[in-house]
């Protein structure tokens, strides 16, 4: 094998590398911005599944109103 095909193979196969790599770094960058949506989103199913748990947000509001205060022993 000729000098010049040696270093055309090698030449070929940094080349294959360097894609490769661009190839994981694509996969990587595209994996943690889908993991950061998907906490985001849990995160918000979580707020508002916190509101609908206890008849929403109104219903809580007015419970709190309608219980009789026990501040200084008044019950």
């Amino acid at each position: 094998m000729a000098l010049s095909e040696l270093l055309e193979a090698d030449a070929y196969m940094m080349l294959v590398i360097r894609v490769n790599l661009l190839r994981l770094k694509a996969l990587v960058t595209g994996a943690t911005i889908c993991s950061g949506i998907l906490f985001v989103g849990q995160k918000f199913n979580r707020i508002i599944a916190m509101f609908y748990r206890g008849g929403g947000y109104r219903a809580n509001f007015l419970a709190a109103q309608a219980t009789p205060s026990t501040k200084n022993g008044a019950l």
